[in-house]
């Protein structure tokens, strides 16, 4: 045999051996990629099973939270009310007629026992008691209280500074201490059931 015949003999079979991986590495593709289309579907069907599964869980638990949401901004509002209800109760108490007032307030300062040391000190939006009512409480009981310099915040009333303790009868401080005592009737009322 001729060089030229076993180099051409070498070449075909080449070739074809060539040709055969060629088929075999295509066959191996197709096999991959259906494998990879069958995982893929496999995969697309579990998710939406999935999905359908837990869709109403989702929706279910998307409906709590809104009913949380809403049952948040109800409690706000019925909050806010119930603070406007004591916000109106402090301005009537501010609006009572001047003599009650001043009767009112006499009462309180005669029911905190005042001693001979204590500073009185009015509240910074307080219009009826003055200088005057003092010193009218102070011959009456034969007390000494004295008035102090500055002020409290405060809507009416007056704290009563005895040493480091302080008496608080501002109309603030009455409010909520009644506000803690009637709150559940005050609801009640605002918003039965």
């Amino acid at each position: 045999m001729a060089l030229a015949d076993i180099k051409k003999k070498i070449e075909g079979e080449a070739q074809r051996e060539a040709e055969e991986i060629l088929e075999r590495a295509e066959e191996k593709k197709r096999q991959i990629a259906l494998k990879t289309q069958e995982e893929i579907d496999s995969l697309e069907r579990a998710s939406a099973e999935r999905l359908k599964k837990e869709e109403k869980e989702i929706f279910r638990r998307r409906e709590i939270v809104a009913d949380l949401d809403v049952k948040k901004i109800e409690l706000g509002v019925r909050r806010s009310l119930i603070e406007r209800t004591y916000d109106e109760a402090l301005r009537a108490l501010a609006a009572v007629p001047k003599a009650k007032y001043i009767a009112f307030m006499t009462s309180l300062l005669e029911n905190a026992q005042p001693e001979e040391k204590d500073v009185l000190l009015l509240a910074t939006e307080e219009r009826h008691l003055d200088q005057a009512w003092l010193d009218g409480f102070n011959q009456k009981k034969g007390m000494s209280v004295t008035l102090g310099d500055r002020r409290v915040a405060a809507s009416g009333g007056f704290v009563l500074q005895r040493g480091k303790v302080d008496i608080n009868c501002t109309l603030e401080m009455l409010v909520r201490s009644v506000q803690e005592e009637i709150e559940a009737e005050v609801v009640q009322r605002l918003f039965p059931s």
